[in-house]
């Protein structure tokens, strides 16, 4: 629902789920504590119901449906755009940088290479 307020919203909403999942231990699914953040995001308080919106559930639902789809099994959970597999779960930063490199490795070393029949 940030999200459609723009990206910095966005930003400073989904810092403060994360904080408040992974490291305060919160139920980010109770409507107490979602309206806590978005007030802590100083987002628009007259916008706060915009997560009700049936579009934006449907959208939520998909991607989740995807992500399952995808192999996900936990969250976080991240894909490369046009790349196969998934990381799933909390893990350092250098697994990501790997992740990337080797990713830049592989796209590289087929650039000019054609399709064989």
């Amino acid at each position: 629902a940030a999200a459609t307020l723009g990206v910095e919203p966005w930003r400073r909403l989904h810092e403060l789920l994360l904080r408040s999942y992974f490291t305060d231990n919160r139920d980010i699914t109770s409507p107490a504590v979602l309206r806590e953040l978005w007030d802590r995001a100083e987002l628009p308080v007259a916008e706060i119901d915009r997560w009700r919106r049936p579009e934006l559930i449907d959208e939520i639902v998909a991607d989740h449906q995807e992500a399952i789809a995808e192999g996900a099994t936990g969250v976080p959970a991240a894909r490369l755009e046009g790349g196969e597999g998934l990381l799933v779960g909390a893990q350092p930063a250098d697994v990501y940088r790997r992740w990337i490199e080797r990713a830049r490795m592989i796209a590289t070393s087929l650039v000019g290479v054609s399709a064989r029949p």
